[in-house]
């Protein structure tokens, strides 16, 4: 059993000597796997382009502890500026450059604090943006506490190099939370968000994300908690750990009969 999870499943990433023993791997994997598991339906496209069999390839969503990443138990409203919080590498391929100028679009006209909790190779450019805060690199603890306050959290993913986001689980533990999210339709993404609940953008269109973003900050609370908890609900029936691990148990049962 062999799952893929991004890189490994593109037939044309790397250069030299990085993709010759990136193919010689996915060859390897493609051809002894009793079963080959993507973790996104995109991904799992992008390895039958590579040569995959289809008869030996699943799809099999990794999911997260929905027990774990949960809402804030204090449901008061709060009365600071709402956050639009960001999650992960400060880099081209997660977007965070189009959701800085989507979000200087919106100062002065919709009041809100950009937060970004990860560090990357575009941070000393975002540091001179006076709308921004940064955190670094935070534990899972951190990072829940930040998801808790959040009004909505946005990963404007784009492709990059070749290569595009083959899942997006941060997706996943922000609605677990309750907190609605904004992404771009690029790689596995849309396969994470709640239909009808969290929003997509046009894909590298800052414009577009502006308007997502300021959506989502003049919901009412009480749609925006609506949102939330529809979006909660779907991940703990679709991406959750629970299901995840029912979905795993189904498909090694059908590899060992």
């Amino acid at each position: 059993m062999v799952t893929l999870h991004g890189g490994d499943a593109y037939p044309r990433l790397g250069r030299g000597a990085g993709a010759a023993w990136n193919a010689h791997n996915r060859a390897r994997a493609f051809e002894g796997a009793s079963r080959l598991l993507a973790v996104s339906r995109y991904l799992a496209d992008v390895a039958l382009g590579a040569g995959a069999d289809p008869q030996r390839l699943s799809v099999h969503y990794q999911g997260v502890d929905a027990d774990w990443w949960t809402p804030a138990p204090n449901t008061q409203e709060s009365r600071e500026e709402p956050i639009v919080l960001f999650v992960g590498a400060l880099s081209h391929l997660k977007g965070v450059d189009d959701l800085a100028r989507a979000c200087a679009d919106l100062v002065g006209r919709r009041p809100h604090h950009l937060v970004l909790v990860g560090d990357g190779p575009l941070a000393p450019a975002l540091r001179e943006r006076a709308h921004v805060s940064f955190t670094g690199r935070l534990d899972r603890e951190g990072v829940r506490d930040w998801m808790r306050r959040a009004r909505v959290l946005v990963l404007p993913t784009k492709p990059t190099e070749g290569r595009q986001e083959a899942a997006g689980l941060v997706l996943l533990e922000a609605q677990a939370c309750g907190v609605p999210v904004i992404t771009y339709p690029t790689g596995g993404t849309p396969e994470m968000i709640a239909p009808g609940a969290s929003l997509l953008a046009a894909e590298r269109s800052p414009h577009s994300l502006a308007r997502s973003i300021d959506e989502a900050l003049a919901w009412s609370e009480d749609e925006r908690a609506d949102r939330g908890a529809a979006c909660r609900a779907w991940v703990t029936r679709e991406r959750s750990l629970r299901a995840s691990v029912q979905h795993l148990r189904a498909i090694y049962a059908d590899v060992t009969r």
